[in-house]
């Protein structure tokens, strides 16, 4: 069915998470309903809308590693993660 797609495993791990990322923030959502939040970006926010703000961001980040180090994607995270958990607690 999906053999036009070239799917390698790290692709394939890659939709998983996000998809198991999507679903826990649904849960996440029933168990504890949103609320907007003023944290130190100059928008008040929802949790949806964090995370939101943190692919982006962590998606941003890795075009310019991949831009500016001739360095594996591993080494990124040493910063994308601190940066996503620094987003979703106090932005």
């Amino acid at each position: 069915m999906f053999d036009w797609m070239y799917l390698t495993n790290q692709s394939l791990y890659t939709i998983l998470i996000l998809v198991g990322l999507i679903v826990l923030m649904n849960i996440l959502d029933v168990i504890f309903p949103n609320h907007f939040r003023k944290g130190f970006l100059p928008i008040s926010t929802t949790r949806g809308e964090r995370f939101f703000i943190v692919l982006l961001c962590s998606v941003s980040f890795w075009f310019l590693w991949f831009k500016f180090f001739n360095l594996p994607i591993a080494y990124s995270y040493i910063f994308v993660i601190p940066m996503d958990f620094i987003i979703m607690k106090w932005a």
